[in-house]
């Protein structure tokens, strides 16, 4: 049988709060003034002035040209793809990669530092771990300087773009106002773990990891597979995953979030953004919202105890609240609650 606690009252109730809140039983709605949406704070840009000397390196570099201009990914493609070393390049524009090759005894965790490079990771069933820099002309130095190393025995990979060699100072012209940094393509052993962080870069994923940690102050965040942990703390981008099954977690100012599933544990706070959220197995789903819709998509059968607030939205689902119910322990409970203070909740059984 299903189990589900849902009572839904108004959205612009005219009687009180209290009056309201006491008639309420699990999901309530406060009539209140419209809110008004915060103004995005404007971040100074920091400008940086690099060298286009060339160098002499003690790598192995490749140069390429680019004739011709890929098509740019939208955002429902399956496979996310190197968001900027192959987007916004331009027709015959040179390029520089570094590219390093490590054999690994299994499943590895790669921790990669950028100031304001994309992340690209391809999951595979190899046991090889394959590690590209990418960078334009002007920034062809940073090759050199960027830091790569694989602890085989502990199976870790540190990547770090930020790096320079000491002693190593490079001049830079006053008529260049980029800030320049490094995309960073990774290839990984399947059940491998990524720790990211970066000022305001990407993050996409193609296939399946054990644990993704992101980190920064802006930046997308895109994985077609499966995670059994996701954790991102960003100020400001997007999040777009498929199931995980253990553990989400995801703090946001500003950025949509949309999962296919949600994790035994799940807890999704943002400032300004909607959320897309499937939920299929028993757990505790938390949404935090300030300003954005809500719509929660719940697997039929499932035991649901719902609690819900929005202090001017509207609240809905197609749940049956007439359901006969029967005792569920903790453990076999899919327990939701949301709160928003301007925003819609939708909770709905899937079809």
């Amino acid at each position: 049988m299903n189990s589900s606690y849902l009572t839904l009252t108004p959205a612009h109730a005219t009687a009180s709060y209290q009056h309201t809140k006491r008639a309420t039983l699990n999901f309530e709605a406060v009539g209140g003034e419209a809110h008004v949406k915060e103004q995005p704070v404007r971040r100074a840009r920091i400008l940086h002035f690099p060298s286009v000397a060339s160098r002499a390196f003690s790598i192995t570099i490749h140069r390429k040209e680019h004739m011709t201009n890929p098509p740019r990914p939208d955002e429902h493609r399956s496979s996310p793809g190197p968001s900027r070393a192959y987007r916004d390049r331009g027709p015959a524009q040179k390029e520089l990669e570094r590219v390093e090759h490590f054999s690994a005894p299994g499943p590895v965790h790669a921790v990669v530092t950028t100031t304001s490079g994309d992340v690209f990771v391809r999951v595979t069933t190899d046991n090889e771990v394959t590690v590209t820099l990418l960078a334009a002309d002007k920034h062809e130095h940073l090759l050199a300087d960027a830091s790569i190393h694989f602890d085989q025995w502990r199976g870790r990979l540190d990547v770090n773009t930020r790096a320079t060699r000491p002693g190593r100072h490079h001049k830079r012209s006053w008529l260049d106002f980029s800030s320049g940094d490094l995309d960073v393509l990774l290839t990984l052993p399947a059940g491998s773990s990524l720790t990211t962080m970066s000022m305001s870069g990407d993050t996409s994923v193609e296939g399946s990891l054990d644990e993704l940690s992101v980190s920064g102050a802006s930046g997308d965040v895109v994985v077609t597979g499966e995670l059994m942990a996701l954790d991102v703390r960003s100020a400001s981008g997007d999040v777009r995953c498929g199931p995980v099954k253990e553990r989400l977690r995801v703090r946001s100012a500003s950025g949509d979030v949309h999962c296919e599933g949600a994790g035994v544990s799940t807890e999704i706070t943002t400032a300004s953004g909607d959320v897309r959220l499937g939920a299929y197995q028993p757990g505790d789903v938390n949404v935090k919202v300030v300003s954005g819709d809500v719509r929660i998509t719940v697997q039929p059968g499932l035991a649901v105890d719902i609690n819900g607030t929005s202090m001017t939205g509207e609240l809905g689902t197609n749940i049956d609240l007439d359901a006969p119910t029967t005792n569920v322990d903790d453990e076999g409970e899919l327990k939701i609650r949301v709160t928003t203070v301007s925003g819609d909740v939708r909770i709905d059984k899937a079809s």
